[in-house]
């Protein structure tokens, strides 16, 4: 069921950007509310696997299209606080209205590798349980404020949307990948494996935002 949602949100989520450049925002939110809400109301009475089956494919068509259109709208429009509010990342948006979004960005990604090392180092448990916790912090501000440096770079509402669009597709493709992949990665091995695994991802994740930033520093405004 989780593949038939995952495809139909990347889909929809790429197609997204296209759309908000035909239909606007102030469609493609409702269309895709009642997507999501004929979805749930489908799963909740679907007599067979596969009628729940086509509700997942309904929630994931539905869903991308608010992930994407919510996003790309509120990147174009608002401010680190406001799109921090808007996935959660509570008390880290004021921080990055007063400092910038890039120093704030720049930390959450040093603060997830620094709190998925502490995990890894052998110690007391209740030491790799706060180490947790602060890469949850870290990590909580990171999609908001690159969906909100993407259209500081991009500008153009149409190129912003598209590519916001795109980051959410790829967002939905590794939040049903990666999890599973650590969870058979645990399966195979133990729970040891998670703080090298989390060390890993952090450190790719860590280059690959210094690449794009160099990309950002070369590239014509």
């Amino acid at each position: 069921m989780l593949g038939f949602s995952v495809a139909a949100s990347v889909i929809s989520s790429v197609a997204t950007g296209r759309l908000m450049a035909r239909v606007g925002v102030g469609t493609l939110v409702p269309v895709g509310t009642l997507l999501v809400a004929a979805a749930l109301g489908e799963e909740a009475v679907a007599p067979s696997l596969w009628v729940f089956a086509i509700g997942s494919v309904l929630f994931g068509l539905g869903f991308g299209a608010l992930d994407s259109a919510i996003n790309a709208h509120a990147a174009s429009h608002f401010g680190a606080r406001d799109i921090n509010w808007v996935h959660a990342g509570y008390g880290l948006g004021p921080v990055a209205e007063r400092i910038g979004a890039q120093p704030v960005l720049g930390g959450a990604v040093v603060g997830v590798a620094i709190g998925a090392a502490v995990m890894w180092v052998p110690g007391p448990r209740f030491v790799a349980v706060v180490a947790m916790m602060a890469l949850g912090l870290a990590a909580a501000p990171i999609f908001p404020l690159l969906t909100l440096i993407t259209a500081r770079r991009l500008g153009p509402a149409n190129a912003t949307s598209r590519t916001v669009s795109l980051q959410v597709a790829a967002s939905a493709i590794g939040a049903a990948a990666l999890p599973a992949g650590i969870g058979v990665a645990i399966g195979l091995f133990s729970a040891e494996a998670l703080a090298p695994l989390l060390f890993v991802l952090a450190l790719a994740m860590g280059c690959a935002y210094a690449y794009i930033s160099t990309l950002a520093k070369h590239s014509p405004p």
